[in-house]
């Protein structure tokens, strides 16, 4: 079976190893001082959802960029930045995905 995975889904593969785990973390390293200002601050204050914002906002900025990370979309190009791979159909017991995924 192959796989591609974009920033925006995980795969898991229970195969006759074990529990295989693949998701594109590409995203983790973007907009890291405002994370980080984001997660000091209290839940339910104007000041968290500011932070929230911004920190939205810088990874924004990055989506689909070179140095970035890369979802989904209407343009056919961003595929040539997803991770992918194969696993042996003999070897895979099980899969989840998120729902909205299309499996063909």
């Amino acid at each position: 079976m192959e796989y591609l995975v974009l920033g925006d889904v995980t795969l898991v593969l229970d195969t006759s190893t074990g529990l295989e785990v693949i998701t594109d973390d590409r995203v983790d390293p973007t907009a890291r001082e405002e994370r980080l200002e984001a997660a000091r601050l209290p839940f339910g204050t104007e000041a968290k959802q500011a932070a929230l914002l911004r920190m939205k906002h810088a990874e924004l900025a990055v989506r689909n960029r070179e140095n970035g990370y890369w979802v989904a979309r209407a343009d056919p190009t961003v595929v040539t930045h997803a991770i992918t791979g194969t696993v042996a159909v003999e070897s895979l017991q099980s899969f989840a995905v998120p729902p909205s995924v299309k499996i063909w």
